[in-house]
C-alpha cells in the first residue's frame, strides 16, 4: 500500500477491498501490530461497517499481533541498564573475533586446540532485533574456554567477559529461549496457532513471575520491566 500509512488511509483501503470481495459483513477480527495508526484504522473500520454487523459490537475487531507484543516485552527486559552492562563484553568479544576472516580462522584453530566442537559460528547481535541478542549469547556460551584461551594468545583482545558475566549469560539464555521458541511457534504458517495461544501466554506470565524471585538483581529488574509491559497488553 502506498504512503501515507495513516489510520484513515489504511481503513479506507481495507474497507474498499472487503467490499470488493463481499466480505465487509463477514469480518470478525483484524490482526495488526500496536502502532497508533492501526488503532485509529480499526476504530474507523467499526464505524464504516457498523457495530451491529460485527462480533461483540466490534469490541474485538483489533487483535494485537502477539509476536509483536512478545518482542515489546523482551525489549523492555533487555533495555534495563544492568542487562546492557552484563552483555557488553560478550558483544565486544564476538565483534572482535568475527571482524575479519583471519580472526575467524584463528578462533577456529583455538577451538580445535581446546577440543571445543564448532557447531555454530559466532553471530553478532542487531540492536533492532531482540532475538539476535539471544542468538549471540546462545552461540557464544559454548566457546567460553576458547575466549579464555584467546586472551592468552592475542594480547590485543581486551574484552574477555568476567566469570560473573559468563554466569549471567548462562542464566539469561534459557529465559530468552522461551520467548524465542514461542515467537517461532506463533509465527507458524502450516498449522493452526489460535489453539496454542492461551496456554503459551499463561506459561510466559508464570515464568516471568518466577524470575522476579531470582537471587540475581538484574534478573529481578528484567522481570519487573517485562511484567509491566505484559500487564499493559
Amino acid at each position: 500500500m502506498p504512503a501515507p500509512h495513516t489510520g484513515d488511509v489504511i481503513a479506507e483501503e481495507l474497507y474498499n477491498t472487503l467490499m470488493q470481495w463481499n466480505l465487509d459483513e463477514k469480518l470478525s477480527t483484524v490482526t495488526a501490530d500496536n502502532c497508533t495508526s492501526n488503532d485509529k484504522a480499526m476504530d474507523q473500520m467499526v464505524m464504516k461497517i457498523g457495530k451491529a454487523k460485527l462480533l461483540l459490537q466490534g469490541t474485538m475487531v483489533h487483535m494485537r499481533y502477539c509476536c509483536h507484543i512478545l518482542n515489546l516485552i523482551v525489549k523492555d527486559g533487555l533495555d534495563v541498564p544492568a542487562m546492557k552492562s552484563a552483555t557488553h563484553n560478550i558483544r565486544e568479544s564476538v565483534a572482535y573475533w568475527t571482524a575479519t576472516p583471519k580472526r575467524v580462522e584463528k578462533f577456529e584453530e583455538m577451538a580445535k586446540y581446546k577440543k571445543v566442537k564448532i557447531t555454530n559460528k559466532l553471530r553478532l547481535d542487531c540492536k533492532t532485533r531482540w532475538n539476535s541478542v539471544f542468538v549471540m549469547l546462545d552461540t557464544a556460551l559454548p566457546y567460553r574456554a576458547v575466549f579464555e584461551r584467546a586472551k592468552i594468545v592475542d594480547k590485543q583482545y581486551e574484552t574477555l567477559p568476567s566469570a560473573d558475566e559468563w554466569d549471567f549469560a548462562a542464566e539469561v539464555v534459557p529465559r530468552l529461549r522461551l520467548f524465542y521458541e514461542i515467537s517461532e511457534l506463533f509465527s507458524g504458517t502450516d498449522y493452526v496457532t489460535a489453539n496454542i495461544f492461551f496456554p503459551k501466554v499463561c506459561e510466559i506470565k508464570m515464568k516471568i513471575r518466577q524470575w522476579a524471585t531470582s537471587t540475581d538483581l538484574v534478573i529481578q529488574e528484567m522481570s519487573n520491566s517485562m511484567i509491566e509491559k505484559f500487564d499493559k497488553y
